[in-house]
């Protein structure tokens, strides 16, 4: 009869255990590190978790810079878009001169309007 409670009692400290593994050593990790394409480490840090491309899954890390001005994509670690102007012609595209935002996240996929050397360029990527 004594086997039972003990057993019981082995199979919740075990389960405790491997919970307390998975939460806090096994997949949680320090609040400054990140853990490129692990799905807790991506979302913990502001990324963004998810299917990109053709069938890619992983994180979409964010940017430091996001929100900030700029005039061509070398200046942000995601993109320098042109909010506004995806649902404008090629005319209206091609004739803006002007300021992008950096992105707020490092991948930017589908047909965008970025920045290049000052001028509005439309670039689409999968």
């Amino acid at each position: 009869m004594e086997k039972k409670p003990r057993r019981k009692r082995l199979f919740v400290l075990l389960v405790m255990g491997a919970g307390l593994f998975f939460c806090c050593g096994g997949w949680l990790v320090s609040v400054n590190s990140f853990v490129p394409g692990h799905p807790i480490s991506c979302v913990w840090e502001g990324g963004k978790w998810g299917v990109w491309g053709f069938g890619n899954i992983g994180c979409n890390p964010r940017t430091q810079d996001g929100g900030l001005i700029c005039m061509d994509q070398q200046q942000c670690e995601g993109t320098c878009i042109v909010p506004g102007l995806p649902e404008s012609s090629m005319d209206e595209i091609s004739a803006y001169v002007g300021t992008g935002i950096c992105t707020t996240h490092r991948h930017n996929l589908g047909c965008i309007v970025i920045m290049k050397d000052g001028h509005a360029v439309q670039s689409c990527s999968d």
